[in-house]
């Protein structure tokens, strides 16, 4: 069984990264808030994976 809610959440996340990359109005400022997002993001993703107990029935 796949983890549905990892999937998910990762896809909701890639879509936000995207849309604040694409945000030409606070272009500098705003490619540091996606790198630091990014970084966030793959900090809190891989906690999540570990800690989940969906991924478990991976």
């Amino acid at each position: 069984m796949r983890n549905q809610h990892g999937l998910d959440f990762l896809t909701r996340a890639c879509h936000t990264a995207v849309s604040l990359w694409q945000d030409r109005s606070t272009t500098y400022t705003g490619r540091l808030q996606v790198c630091a997002y990014s970084t966030a993001l793959t900090t809190g993703w891989s906690n999540c994976t570990r800690a989940c107990p969906c991924r478990a029935q991976v």
